[in-house]
């Protein structure tokens, strides 16, 4: 049900574009690519992880208080958001080569939060079982976000349209939750002891210490190529690439999100290490068959593809995804199964493998500021890095699951 929901989901925001991307130039796209990689970064890491403990809680008691610690941690983030903004904001858009994204940064606060608390509420939707809540959540935002984009676009609001229309999704997300979410576990969830918090935060340390600064380090690596290309590059360049992340990179990290929640979810349930190392191989061979079948176009006929369906000006976006192949598919088949090493409490694994992510990026566009390569090599360099990283994290997470020890308590109760 919740694949569902997402696929139908980024089949609007997919099926949009064709028309967005007549409404919208290059440059439009590039200045959104640089707003979306700093929200997505931001927003990964807004709840500090804190969401990943929810659906493995004991109890609910301790559930409803790790809801609410990673809505502290989301308020948090989000100050020290708009004291980012108001400190680099100018210097950020110079560097990018976008000088209209000054104004519009003042909404990554805003974005920033709606990620983090619905982060919370999507965990606590998962622990409760209401997959339908979720699965009807994605849709209505993706359908906010492509309606705002279009409407806007239609209307000659220029890049702001983009950059607008897509704050609207997060912003349609967190209000869908509260109004669908039960009254009863809405007072529960909102009237949570502050003197609870610290205790419910320092006992699952390993969130924040380990896990955060993983998902900090992949989210920088897929997301921050955009602002790298387009201080590198320009803005047209970095329109090319946020188009192949909207049309592949955004739907398979997405739907592959979705079943490692599931998976977080599920996984403890069953109770011993054979019927998890059996989930592991069905969920990997699956994904494996479900990437091949939906990228082997765009590897082969990318370029192609991307000038049929988006015109022709966007025939080297469709080089730079089928370059990008290799990197989305290994991507779209570990995300599920790495919730493994939360399983087993390795989040230090996360964080190793998440290096190694870093690693490459830093390696690919070490050697673009270096000696100026073109743009078509340091992608595919990137992407080639990042995919070997890929499979160091998939290799972890089968030696945890073959090695066993499923906890009885993945994660120890506190105040």
């Amino acid at each position: 049900m919740l694949a569902g929901g997402t696929a139908l989901g980024q089949l609007t925001l997919v099926a949009s574009s064709p028309v967005l991307t007549r409404l919208y130039g290059p440059e439009a796209f590039g200045a959104l690519g640089v707003f979306v990689s700093l929200s997505s970064i931001l927003g990964m890491v807004a709840a500090l992880r804190y969401e990943f403990a929810i659906p493995l809680a004991r109890d609910e008691r301790g559930a409803v208080g790790l809801v609410g610690v990673a809505n502290a941690t989301s308020v948090a983030v989000t100050l020290a958001t708009a004291l980012g903004v108001w400190l680099a904001g100018d210097w950020l858009a110079r560097i990018t080569s976008v000088p209209e994204l000054v104004p519009l940064l003042w909404l990554l606060p805003l974005t920033v939060l709606c990620n983090g608390l619905c982060a919370a509420l999507g965990s606590w939707s998962i622990r409760r079982g209401t997959f339908r809540m979720n699965s009807a959540n994605k849709i209505v935002q993706a359908a906010g976000q492509a309606g705002g984009q279009l409407g806007l676009g239609l209307a000659g609001a220029g890049s702001p349209g983009l950059v607008v229309g897509y704050c609207l999704g997060p912003l349609i997300s967190l209000l869908y939750f509260v109004r669908v979410l039960p009254a009863a576990e809405r007072r529960a969830l909102l009237s949570v002891p502050s003197r609870r918090l610290w205790p419910l935060a320092r006992a699952h340390w390993q969130y924040p210490v380990y896990s955060a600064p993983a998902s900090l380090l992949i989210t920088v690596t897929q997301l921050l190529p955009t602002v790298l290309l387009a201080a590198l590059y320009g803005p047209a360049v970095a329109g090319w690439f946020g188009l192949g992340q909207r049309v592949m990179g955004l739907p398979s990290q997405l739907l592959a999100r979705t079943a490692s929640q599931v998976f977080l979810g599920e996984a403890p349930r069953l109770g011993d290490d054979a019927a998890v190392r059996r989930l592991f191989l069905r969920s990997t061979a699956g994904f494996a068959a479900l990437g091949l079948a939906g990228m082997g176009p765009v590897l082969v006929l990318g370029p192609w593809l991307f000038a049929h369906v988006f015109g022709s000006a966007w025939r080297e976006a469709g080089t730079m995804a089928a370059l990008l192949v290799p990197q989305h598919l290994s991507r779209f088949v570990v995300i599920p199964v790495s919730q493994t090493l939360n399983i087993y409490g390795r989040q230090d694994l996360h964080l190793t493998a998440s290096a190694a992510n870093g690693a490459g990026l830093a390696l690919a566009f070490g050697l673009a500021y270096a000696v100026r390569m073109d743009v078509m090599t340091v992608v595919g360099l990137y992407s080639a890095a990042t995919t070997l990283a890929y499979l160091l994290y998939l290799g972890f997470s089968w030696r945890v699951v073959r090695r066993g020890g499923l906890p009885p308590a993945a994660v120890p109760e506190a105040g």
